[in-house]
């Protein structure tokens, strides 16, 4: 077993066709952790977030501040290989450790949500700040972010290292631990190259603080706070329609069986081990798992050689016509001790 066996597809309607051998459960262990490192809940980043924008449904992607919006993503802007901004569509939720941030919820994002992302240049002319070098605004204290206008009542240039740039006033400010975690702001404008992101008229903006995203994976963060999801599209697997040779195989498997299960030996019993012969050879002549359970029917039951001989003739000429039921009859007589 490694890791390339997630290359492998198949039906799974159908008879899984490839088995995969593991030596130990370290080696399952270790090959299942190389899996778990490829997945958006591992990688962060944009890879992860294009897989939940392909998704469709309800998501959570988590900042390195720890942020995490839940909600369906609609759109996704780049710069450079990282993320510099996140559209969410419908009811939209923020949370921190699992728990919705209070007036964060799907209630005040009922129409989405949309954020930039990245490091931070700030601006505040009004207190006599000039544009600074770019930081990291979760990292930094309430005192230092009052030094640089971070705080109420006063008008910003944000400009992002990713490419935005954002004015407004700034309404509140909401620290969680003395971090920031939202910043929000009142007549705000926000452009991305030529693009509007946010219109001062309508209403606040919600900036979600977060330099990268850290991690991906479905479902909300607070699932009750969040309410009702329709995290999977349910899609009923069509009901095979089998013909009617198949379903005549599948009558004679039925039959083998209840005559194996009670197989004894009596007349009766070798009369019907018989007439299911007669019946293989005209409907399953190539089916080897079928002769193989007569077979083990008739060494239960003791038949006459001439009845065995029978069985043992389409087993041959099965493993003579096709290499891999050769391979499955003598793994079948191992497993059953049946005598060639």
């Amino acid at each position: 077993l490694s890791i390339e066996c997630i290359q492998f597809s198949y039906d799974i309607t159908e008879q899984q066709p490839q088995l995969f051998v593991v030596e130990t459960f370290d080696k399952l262990e270790s090959v299942l952790q190389e899996l778990a490192a490829m997945m958006a809940f591992k990688t962060g980043g944009l890879s992860s977030v294009e897989k939940v924008l392909q998704s469709k449904n309800v998501n959570t992607i988590e900042l390195d501040s720890g942020l995490q919006i839940s909600g369906i993503l609609k759109a996704v802007h780049s710069q450079g290989g990282a993320v510099s901004y996140l559209g969410f569509a419908g009811p939209t939720l923020l949370a921190l450790k699992d728990k919705a941030l209070p007036g964060q919820g799907v209630d005040h994002h009922r129409q989405g949500f949309g954020t930039p992302i990245g490091r931070v240049a700030v601006e505040a002319k009004q207190i006599g700040r000039t544009m600074s070098s770019f930081q990291d605004l979760g990292e930094l204290t309430e005192t230092e972010l009052q030094r640089l206008g971070v705080q109420p009542g006063t008008d910003l240039i944000l400009k992002y290292e990713t490419g935005a740039i954002i004015t407004g006033l700034v309404k509140a400010v909401h620290l969680v631990e003395g971090r920031l975690k939202v910043l929000t702001l009142s007549r705000a404008k926000a452009l991305l190259k030529d693009e509007l992101l946010f219109d001062p008229a309508w209403g606040e903006f919600d900036i979600a603080v977060g330099t990268c995203v850290k991690s991906a994976y479905g479902g909300p963060a607070d699932r009750a706070a969040f309410g009702e999801t329709e995290d999977f599209t349910r899609k009923l697997v069509p009901r095979r329609i089998f013909p009617d040779e198949t379903l005549a195989k599948h009558k004679l498997y039925e039959e083998v069986r209840l005559l194996l299960n009670g197989a004894k030996g009596s007349t009766d019993s070798q009369s019907r081990l018989s007439e299911l012969i007669q019946k293989s050879a005209a409907i399953a002549v190539d089916d080897w798992l079928i002769q193989v359970e007569l077979l083990e029917a008739a060494e239960k039951m003791k038949a006459p050689t001439e009845v065995v001989r029978k069985i043992e003739a389409a087993l041959g000429t099965i493993s003579t016509e096709k290499a891999e039921s050769a391979r499955h009859i003598e793994d079948a007589r191992r497993t059953l001790h049946l005598e060639n």
